[in-house]
């Protein structure tokens, strides 16, 4: 059983001296520059799943003010829409009047989130609700997720994107094409729709499976949502504190194989943390 306190420590450590804040929150969270930082919701979990909402910092050293004394509470972070620079005033009302306003006002990348337990896996193995084994995470995130995504995006010429582990048991694809990260909300549910509703033959051609049975099913508000929170990539989950790596190749990583617990110094070193960065980097520079 892991040790609670040797556990606490671990994550304190990570949030101070491993996880990448600049890139997260000023290179990856602006688009390298495109935007402002103050533009960006920011999101904060320090426990209890209550997310700090509507916060907006206009530089690094006021983000890591306001966590000041409070590295060892973070659960996870979040990172909202980008919204014009109107919206950027102090004092604003909250969060339910930037809900409100127009769509295209709201900018930032598409993610798509995808779970191994939403899938329906009788036939494959024996595993239910959260547990999973290596033959059903072979087909229905290797092959029926990461194999099929791949040929999605060749087929509609998206270059920019990447995979990460969400901690647990799932995926989260991050798209940053600059076309798709200034996408409306109306139109990001019509490329949901095309994915989700119309590409069939696609997914039967690309990875030899039923459609009918084993079409991932994407948490679409993940993907649509004007209001919706993006985990940020390179952090840990906040229930496995596991670390959210980048997955290289979709159709070869298994969690049961390589997930890194913070706790796994030989692992999860500096080292480690630049290399997913770069590969990042790469990935939005294409």
């Amino acid at each position: 059983m892991q040790d609670e306190g040797q556990l606490m420590l671990a994550r304190l450590n990570f949030w101070k001296n491993l996880f990448p804040w600049r890139f997260v929150f000023y290179q990856l969270g602006t688009f390298d520059g495109a935007y402002r930082m103050e533009q960006r919701e920011i999101a904060i979990d320090c426990g209890q799943g209550k997310l700090s909402r509507n916060q907006v910092y206009d530089s690094m050293h006021a983000l890591m003010e306001r966590l000041q004394g409070n590295m060892l509470q973070i659960e996870s972070l979040h990172l909202g829409y980008i919204y014009t620079e109107w919206f950027c005033a102090e004092g604003r009302k909250g969060q339910r009047e930037l809900v409100t306003k127009d769509a295209s006002s709201h900018h930032g990348e598409l993610v798509l989130d995808a779970d191994i337990n939403d899938f329906d896996r009788s036939g494959i193995c024996k595993c239910q609700g959260a547990d999973y084994c290596q033959n059903c995470w072979k087909t229905c995130m290797q092959l029926a997720t990461g194999k099929f995504l791949k040929a999605f995006f060749q087929r509609w010429n998206i270059q920019r994107y990447f995979f990460v582990f969400s901690g647990r048991r799932g995926m989260h694809v991050w798209i940053v094409e600059p076309e798709y990260v200034r996408m409306e909300h109306w139109r990001r549910a019509k490329f949901m729709d095309l994915l989700c509703s119309h590409s069939f033959e696609l997914f039967t051609q690309s990875t030899g499976l039923d459609a009918k049975r084993y079409f991932p099913r994407f948490d679409r508000p993940v993907s649509e949502d004007k209001n919706h929170m993006h985990k940020v990539p390179l952090g840990l989950h906040a229930a496995t504190s596991n670390f959210c790596n980048v997955i290289e190749d979709p159709e070869t990583f298994f969690p049961g194989r390589d997930a890194i617990h913070v706790t796994n110094a030989l692992l999860l070193t500096p080292e480690l943390i630049n290399q997913n960065v770069n590969f990042i980097k790469r990935k939005m520079t294409l």
